[in-house]
């Protein structure tokens, strides 16, 4: 397939957007072109109920559901979540070899080190990394914050043209000057899905709500502008985060800019 080589790379990411899509929509399409202004309309009229209208029932906690809450079995699943993976012993490491499997708060800097520090604390914040991980593509690697450790774990390398599609790929996404730091907040919703039904996905959406609220907070202390993004194409950023995008799926891009140009060396 012939690729666009145009200097806009939201342009082209665009162009490649339109190719993957069909031309002709199949002969189940009620319309043929879809917005949310005619989803809205066609609401009243449909036969069947707007899937947004399935999650908001299904959802919905009433007295007759075997799911009323968080139970045991849910508290151990998630303390097991929160101490147990990643964890490895000290004696386990080659000294050499172990800044290539983690990369510690202090060898961040001290903006992303703050950024990043309410997560590496035992409390509340680090708990809501059971149903939301955040990582952090940086200086080349793709890391992933351990709730309530102060290090990140190195989940791959990401290469310049990863790097470049994951931002062609934000809609409104500010325009690069080099290796700048990105965070992504990927939902699990499946780890409150096992105990709590389709309730679980509700829960997973309010952690990740309270995870941006906590990013800006700190944001300000840190010497960041944070720039949040929840429009992106699905498929392509999550192919570059080793996602499969229902297990784990991305929900936010977040992009730190530094407020002090000697801030991020």
């Amino acid at each position: 397939m012939m690729k666009p080589r145009g200097k806009d790379p939201m342009a082209d990411a665009r162009f490649l957007e339109l190719l993957e899509e069909n031309v002709l929509p199949t002969t189940t399409s009620v319309e043929l072109v879809r917005t949310p202004q005619t989803d809205y309309r066609l609401r009243f009229g449909a036969m069947q109920p707007h899937v947004a209208e399935l999650f908001h029932e299904n959802t919905k906690l009433t007295p007759h559901r075997a799911s009323e809450g968080e139970s045991g079995e849910l508290t151990a699943a998630r303390r097991r979540h929160l101490e147990v993976p990643y964890r490895v012993r000290e004696e386990d490491l080659n000294p050499a070899q172990a800044d290539l499997l983690r990369v510690r708060h202090c060898a961040l800097g001290d903006p992303l080190a703050l950024l990043l520090a309410p997560f590496a604390e035992q409390g509340p914040d680090s708990e809501l990394l059971y149903s939301v991980d955040v990582m952090l593509a940086h200086r080349g690697m793709l890391l992933r914050q351990i709730a309530g450790a102060d290090f990140l774990w190195v989940e791959k390398h990401l290469s310049r043209d990863e790097l470049t599609l994951i931002r062609a790929s934000t809609l409104g996404a500010p325009p690069s000057s080099g290796d700048e730091p990105i965070l992504f907040l990927a939902g699990a919703p499946w780890r409150y899905m096992m105990f709590l039904g389709p309730r679980g996905y509700r829960h997973m959406l309010l952690d990740v709500g309270r995870v941006v609220e906590r990013l800006h907070g700190v944001a300000a202390r840190a010497r960041l502008e944070l720039g949040v993004h929840f429009d992106f194409y699905d498929a392509r950023v999550d192919r570059a985060l080793l996602l499969d995008g229902v297990e784990r799926s991305t929900l936010a891009v977040l992009f730190p800019r530094f407020l002090d140009d000697g801030a991020s060396s």
